[in-house]
């Protein structure tokens, strides 16, 4: 259920356990069975829906503009997500930047926006600083961030493989997973803090089995606690 549209002065907070619903239900459903998670054939799912990627090169060239101006217009040396006039999307992005795992959290980000109804519940066409207030724009940051962050590397898929590993493995999640640094540290934050607080081993959910077969093959069914968490 979709949130209850909200004022600028009503933002106050993130919802991260909407967020990771969210983005485990894309994950999930769009029946991607492969590691690391094809985030551009992933936005290709969405285009039916009105969800258009254009790259700042693209865009400039299109509207005779430069970089600098593409990028003032977008608020963001990294990406935006512009809603038109027509309610069709176009997720921009910079493809001058060469850093893969950062293009993909990119991606990934602005496609949270989409997914979380963002521009619907602000009324804006685009989500910059200026247009929001300081906490609404923050929060929202957040939510496309965290968003992002369980997109591309789902935790019901992390701690399979940490568990196969026995340990939190920064370098070969970073790998696996094709994430930045900071992203795969959060990752870990996250497993640490979970292991402090609560008595959950294992998270689970149904998008799991769309890896059967890669996880399988991956090892062999050597570790039983893989095939276990396939049968839930």
């Amino acid at each position: 259920m979709i949130p209850k549209i909200f004022d600028d002065e009503e933002y106050k907070k993130a919802n991260f356990a909407y967020a990771q619903e969210l983005a485990y239900e894309v994950v999930n459903k769009s029946g991607i069975s492969s590691l690391p998670i094809n985030i551009k054939k992933l936005l290709k799912l969405y285009k039916k829906s009105g969800l258009h990627i254009v790259t700042y090169s693209s865009f400039a060239k299109r509207r005779n503009l430069s970089m600098k101006e593409v990028i003032y217009f977008t608020d963001s040396e990294d990406g935006c997500l512009w809603k038109r006039s027509d309610d069709t999307y176009i997720l921009l992005y910079n493809d001058t930047k060469t850093y893969r795992p950062t293009v993909r959290f990119t991606l990934a980000h602005e496609l949270g926006h989409f997914i979380l109804k963002h521009h619907d519940k602000t009324n804006k066409e685009i989500l910059t600083r200026g247009g929001l207030s300081k906490s609404t724009h923050t929060y929202l940051e957040m939510e496309a961030n965290y968003f992002a962050k369980r997109l591309l590397a789902p935790i019901p898929l992390v701690d399979l493989y940490t568990k196969a590993w026995s340990k939190n493995d920064d370098e070969h999640l970073r790998k696996i997973f094709d994430i930045s640094y900071p992203v795969s540290e959060s990752v870990i934050k996250a497993l640490i803090n979970r292991h402090k607080n609560t008595s959950v081993i294992l998270e689970s959910h149904e998008m799991v089995n769309n890896f059967r077969n890669l996880l399988m093959k991956t090892y062999q069914l050597k570790f039983v606690i893989i095939a276990i968490q396939l049968k839930e």
